[in-house]
């Protein structure tokens, strides 16, 4: 889990801005959880004291495990971030925002902080590079499959590498398992020019480590040497890419 305390701006708890919060993410809760694509937004209250929100919920969950998801969120958000009006919870099934500024009448914001998560207990000793930019390679065929092959804009899959890659713990790994996603309501080329933004800074943050996270509340992508076992989409319009072609060996010199 991470989050995002967004903003300096505060209010007093028990306060008609806090109780507009509350009903706000019990709504989103609920919507995205009965959406067959796992998203919503909406605002609640008026004047000073509104708020707007989002919730989106990883791809492959159920409706169940999407609402056992984002039941968590405000409790953390409320503790973490108390009194503070902008707030962003990133979870592995799932992501929440709300804040006191209408974001969602400027989803592309590039101003909008990125939020990263490492894996940085195994790092990739033998050529890491390589690994990321195949991880790149794969993150690259992924969007483009989610942005015009899925009206849920998600697709996760696999690339190998037959050359492999050594390890802090002296393992040899041969796949990397990555899903992008990005909301619902976004046009093929925004849900690109999100995960885009999130690819080109793959190879700084990225490299050496054998996992990470990369969130955005628009788009978030993962790429892992390990991989965890993922449920059954909800629907149909959910798209996985199971196996891209193996990587091509160097062409021999004449």
């Amino acid at each position: 889990m991470n989050l995002l305390c967004n903003s300096d701006n505060s209010y007093a708890l028990n306060s008609t801005y806090h109780s507009n919060v509350v009903a706000l993410l019990g709504s989103l809760s609920a919507d995205a959880s009965n959406s067959t694509v796992g998203f919503a937004t909406g605002a609640a209250g008026r004047g000073p004291d509104q708020v707007w929100g989002l919730a989106l919920c990883r791809g492959d969950v159920n409706g169940t495990s999407c609402a056992s998801c984002l039941a968590l969120a405000p409790g953390v958000a409320f503790v973490n971030c108390s009194g503070i009006k902008d707030v962003s919870v990133y979870y592995d099934r799932c992501l929440l925002r709300y804040s006191d500024e209408d974001f969602l009448a400027s989803p592309d914001d590039p101003a909008a902080p990125v939020q990263y998560g490492l894996n940085l207990e195994v790092n990739i000793t033998g050529d890491p590079g390589r690994f990321v930019g195949l991880a790149a390679d794969l993150v690259g065929a992924l969007s483009d499959w989610a942005a015009h092959n899925s009206t849920s804009r998600y697709a996760a899959g696999v690339m190998t590498s037959a050359q492999g890659f050594t390890t802090t713990d002296f393992a040899v790994v041969r796949n990397i398992y990555g899903l992008v996603q990005c909301t619902p309501d976004h046009a093929p080329e925004a849900c690109l020019g999100c995960l885009g933004r999130l690819r080109d800074e793959m190879p700084a943050v990225f490299y050496g480590t054998s996992g990470a996270q990369f969130n955005l509340v628009w788009c978030n992508l993962s790429v892992s040497s390990c991989h965890r076992p993922r449920r059954r989409p909800r629907s149909r319009p959910f798209v996985r890419v199971h196996r891209l072609p193996l990587e091509k060996s160097p062409s021999k010199a004449m």
